[in-house]
């Protein structure tokens, strides 16, 4: 049975803009390009849900650095939903070393989002 499986990430972002809203916006689509360009076709969708600065910028031409809160939703196939579960947490580890985010960490559980 097909299961898709949710799991929140926060990563870092670094974006060049003349305004802290184009920044995030900038450092947003580079994480969910990271994360769509690394897919190997389980991935149902990925959204940044949250954007903070964390470092801004020093002087006209440096970057600003956010933490994003984004969640990543996979489709697995599995027997159960213990397993699909632990197949998703490990199909979206997969999907993050492959998208080489500068840093992410879990920040939430696999849920089990619905049987496909």
């Amino acid at each position: 049975m097909s299961y898709q499986v949710r799991r929140e990430i926060e990563a870092v972002g670094t974006a060049k803009a003349a305004s802290q809203g184009a920044a995030e916006d900038e450092a947003a689509e580079t994480v969910l390009a990271a994360i769509r360009d690394a897919d190997d076709g389980e991935l149902v969708d990925t959204e940044v849900t949250d954007a903070s600065v964390y470092d801004f910028p020093a002087a006209p031409f440096d970057p600003y650095r956010f933490h994003l809160q984004t969640a990543v939703t996979v489709s697995v196939d599995a027997d159960s939903d213990a397993s699909a579960i632990t197949a998703g947490a490990d199909a979206i580890a997969d999907l993050l070393a492959r998208a080489d985010l500068d840093e992410w960490e879990y920040t939430g559980e696999a849920e089990l989002e619905a049987p496909a």
